[in-house]
């Protein structure tokens, strides 16, 4: 009816083949009824006496079915798969008489005995359906689509039959960020289901590296769950479904390499990146940000609608630089809390949000990083330049400068620090946990690791 339909007639094949070989007899049926015509009339009276039994023990059936039936429709009991023990019944019956009457009577028992098997799947499968719908509307609200889209939403996505509860618990999951994601949670969790329908050939190659198809759709929620905690609902919205796959499976791919890189799982690396994510600086620049890219659009619509087209470029240009300077400084903000820890995370965001060295941030001066040039740099960032890419670039510098700076450090002033403690190290930007993170990684630059990583990639993918 809604549902995989391939699964309901795998179902029914031994009810199938039953119904072939059945009809395969009719071919000896001529010859038969010659030998049946010169039966005694004993053996004929036998025939009748089997039929008249088989009559009533399928009538009681039928009755019982007809009980079954009558009372479950009376009844208060949710869902459609209630009347399965009374169309297994009523098929049972029909097969058990029809099989009374030769190759032509069994056929068409069989035939009766299959559809009722065949409606009693759609029944159970209508009900997981139904239960899908009302979990997620208890979380999400009013869902602004049929049961049917509901349905093929969950199929295309390969959560069809009963994998659908896998799906509705990880959309769940998701909670206020559906917000985010839909402008209201019924529409972020359509949008979420469709954004879960990534293809075979990316469930393939995730599968490869070790990620399931639910560890995969996990950790798309978690990239919705990131937007929406960091105050970029504004970004979210205005990215088509396309983008949202893209980035959602970008960010996918890189919380992998940042678990082979810090042995953290995905789920641990999130919740670090939030804590830095969600400090008050920083939802305050977000929010002046998506003030600003607001008034650009709003700008740049009117402009072109009066046919000013230079000026309507130009403020669109302006607005998707705010855009690329705030996801440049997101990628950065979570690469160094996963490798350095949540306290690094909070400085080096602080100083990208500002540009400037001051209380908080000083420390950070002694390392080996030209941090102000670092802002710089992403404040005049070209809106066209691959973020993927320099993020990687400057994550990398990022990294192996604060490693050499805390090399410069334990040469210098380990032999204080041992006495002093660690008040001694955070005064020149060094603490216990950039410490215990990357003596773990130690003696490898960025590049080095990332090699490791793509070569263990590469061999998984073969």
């Amino acid at each position: 009816m809604f549902m995989d339909i391939q699964s309901q007639l795998e179902a029914l094949i031994p009810h199938l083949e039953r119904y072939k070989d059945g009809v395969e007899q009719s071919s000896d049926a001529m010859s038969k009824l010659d030998r049946m015509k010169k039966a005694s009339a004993a053996d004929e009276a036998k025939t009748a006496q089997e039929r008249s039994n088989a009559l009533k023990a399928a009538g009681l059936k039928a009755e019982a079915a007809l009980f079954t039936f009558s009372s479950n429709l009376l009844s208060a009991n949710q869902g459609a798969s209630k009347y399965n023990g009374a169309l297994s019944s009523a098929g049972d019956a029909a097969l058990q008489l029809g099989s009374q009457f030769g190759v032509a009577g069994t056929a068409i028992g069989l035939s009766i005995k299959a559809f009722t098997f065949l409606l009693g799947e759609v029944n159970k499968l209508t009900d997981g359906l139904t239960s899908f719908r009302d979990d997620t509307t208890k979380i999400a609200g009013v869902l602004p689509t049929t049961l049917e889209g509901l349905s093929n939403l969950a199929t295309n996505a390969k959560y069809s039959g009963e994998r659908m509860a896998v799906l509705q618990k990880i959309t769940a999951g998701v909670g206020t960020s559906l917000v985010a994601l839909g402008g209201n949670a019924g529409t972020g969790a359509l949008k979420f289901m469709e954004m879960a329908n990534v293809g075979d050939d990316v469930r393939k190659k995730f599968g490869m590296m070790g990620v399931s198809q639910e560890a995969l759709t996990s950790m798309q929620a978690q990239y919705v769950e990131m937007q929406g905690a960091s105050g970029q609902a504004y970004v979210m919205q205005n990215k088509s479904m396309k983008q949202l796959q893209t980035e959602s499976l970008a960010y996918a791919d890189n919380m992998t390499r940042l678990s082979s890189l810090t042995g953290k799982s995905a789920a641990d690396l999130q919740k670090q990146q939030e804590q830095v994510q969600m400090s008050f600086e920083e939802q305050l620049k977000i929010r002046m940000e998506n003030v600003q890219m607001r008034d650009l659009e709003k700008s740049a619509t009117e402009a072109r609608a009066k046919g000013d087209f230079a000026a309507a470029d130009r403020l669109e240009k302006q607005k998707h630089q705010v855009e690329a300077e705030q996801t440049l400084r997101t990628n950065l903000m979570r690469e160094t809390t996963a490798k350095f820890g949540t306290e690094t995370g909070n400085q080096i965001g602080r100083l990208l949000r500002t540009g400037v060295y001051d209380k908080v941030t000083g420390p950070l001066a002694t390392m080996n990083v030209d941090f102000v040039g670092m802002s710089n740099k992403i404040k005049n960032i070209d809106p066209g330049t691959d973020i993927t890419k320099l993020s990687k670039e400057l994550s990398n510098n990022l990294t192996n400068g604060l490693d050499k700076g805390m090399d410069n450090f334990a040469t210098n002033l380990g032999p204080a620090a041992l006495t002093a403690g660690e008040g001694v190290g955070k005064a020149f930007g060094v603490n216990t946990d950039m410490m215990i993170s990357r003596n773990k990684a130690f003696g490898k630059t960025a590049e080095e690791q990332d090699k490791i990583i793509e070569e263990n990639k590469k061999r998984a993918l073969e």
